[in-house]
């Protein structure tokens, strides 16, 4: 019998060729083709190259459909504007190899993200939302049937302005408010400016005040009162408070807690700025 070497040279492979393999559940020497080949390690491991899947959502509770179950997916995500809602169904685990992975990238904010299983146990450390130039990836383990975050959702920088709306507090005469917030990571400040004209008074109902007008994607999380549209009393307690620059006089917006008795309000011809910060 001739060695590898001594054989005639084939130039052009085809998948219906042959090539020797022992196989072990046979205990004996057997022949495979090269499309046999080609599908064992399609199905066994994940492929280095990365596919890229394109998404336009534009609407609110968006559904988008991870397509390739052989290759790794890049699913670039670019919706006309920030969004409440979506959801991203994940390959189905049944036909997906080992080591698979999906990078996400979205171009505008997601506030609620959810990552549909298709047959997986779990999606461990999966974001709950991403904002405008973020980005994450989750690795599938077939022993586990679980996928897990290799790299969280992140952003490095954004901010913007706001109009706060009072709601519950009484205004009398002229009183301006005017918010500005910041996202670095997932922490969050939030500032309100407010400022009143001479003659004019801010009253606050202890315990019963917020201000609506914040984006969704920087809303603090869910307290006490469930926080629908902005800050809530039950989030800016006097822990998380920082006054500044009161006139006339300090101390008069000492917490926005609930239940608190004290607070007698901003006095006409005032500046107050008072800041809060937290995680989302």
């Amino acid at each position: 019998m001739p060695t590898i070497n001594q054989l005639s040279q084939l130039n052009v492979l085809s998948g219906a060729d042959q090539i020797p393999v022992y196989s072990a559940s046979n205990g004996d020497a057997r022949k495979a083709s090269l499309t046999t080949l080609l599908d064992y390690f399609e199905t066994t491991f994940a492929s280095p190259e990365y596919v890229t899947q394109y998404a336009s959502p534009n609407v609110n509770g968006f559904v988008v459909n991870v397509a390739s179950t052989t290759q790794s997916t890049w699913l670039l995500l670019t919706p006309t504007t920030s969004l409440a809602t979506g959801t991203i169904v994940l390959p189905a685990a049944a036909s997906i190899p080992d080591g698979l992975e999906v990078l996400v990238y979205s171009s505008q904010n997601i506030a609620t993200l959810t990552i549909s299983l298709n047959g997986a146990t779990a999606v461990n450390g999966a974001p709950v939302g991403v904002y405008a130039g973020a980005s994450f990836i989750v690795r599938f383990d077939k022993l586990s049937n679980a996928w897990w975050t290799v790299q969280q959702a992140t952003t490095s920088y954004a901010q913007g302005s706001w109009t706060p709306v009072l709601v519950n507090g009484v205004v009398v005469g002229t009183v301006t408010f005017t918010g500005r917030w910041t996202l670095i990571g997932r922490q969050v400040t939030v500032e309100i400016f407010i400022e009143t004209a001479a003659a004019s008074q801010l009253t606050f109902a202890a315990g019963f005040d917020w201000w609506t007008g914040l984006p969704a994607f920087v809303e603090p999380p869910n307290g006490p009162n469930v926080i629908a549209n902005g800050p809530r009393n039950a989030t800016f307690t006097t822990s998380s408070l920082l006054i500044y620059n009161a006139t006339p006089g300090p101390g008069l917006i000492a917490s926005l807690g609930p239940g608190n008795t004290t607070i007698p309000g901003v006095p006409g011809d005032s500046k107050t700025l008072f800041t809060a910060t937290y995680t989302i």
